[in-house]
């Protein structure tokens, strides 16, 4: 299982805006195939208070590598998209992968962080291909 996470750094007096974009944004992932997506106010600690988050999970890479294909191709996502660039409510970082070492449907462990161009948090390469022997060309 992966999850990717988008965090959302509101803009003062934009906080609505921004949470209800990142709502619309969970409502279009879940049409184009995602497994489930929500969102969540951080309240404090690591992040700045007020920070949201839009979580998504996948089966696999290459489901969501579809669901991102999917997206691209949605007029819903097209318009939101748009809607950001015109008129930005937050700074919004992310997507950041996630893969769940240890996973059962409705109960997520995660345990390493992965991204696109750095499988794993790895120092060495060798290391690295030892997380993720399946992406050997990242």
């Amino acid at each position: 299982m992966f999850l990717s996470r988008r965090i959302s750094l509101p803009f003062t007096g934009k906080r609505e805006i921004a949470a209800d974009r990142l709502r619309n944004a969970a409502g279009i992932m879940m049409r184009n195939g995602a497994l489930a997506a929500w969102t969540q106010q951080v309240l404090g600690g690591y992040y700045s208070p007020g920070t949201l988050l839009l979580h998504t999970a996948f089966e696999s890479m290459e489901h969501s590598m579809t669901v991102g294909q999917n997206l691209m191709g949605d007029p819903a996502w097209a318009k939101l998209m748009l809607e950001r660039e015109l008129s930005p409510s937050a700074e919004v970082v992310g997507p950041e992968l996630f893969r769940g070492l240890r996973a059962k449907m409705g109960q997520m462990t995660m345990k390493r962080p992965w991204c696109v161009n750095m499988c794993c948090r790895a120092k060495t390469s060798r290391a690295r291909l030892r997380c993720c022997p399946k992406l050997k060309k990242c």
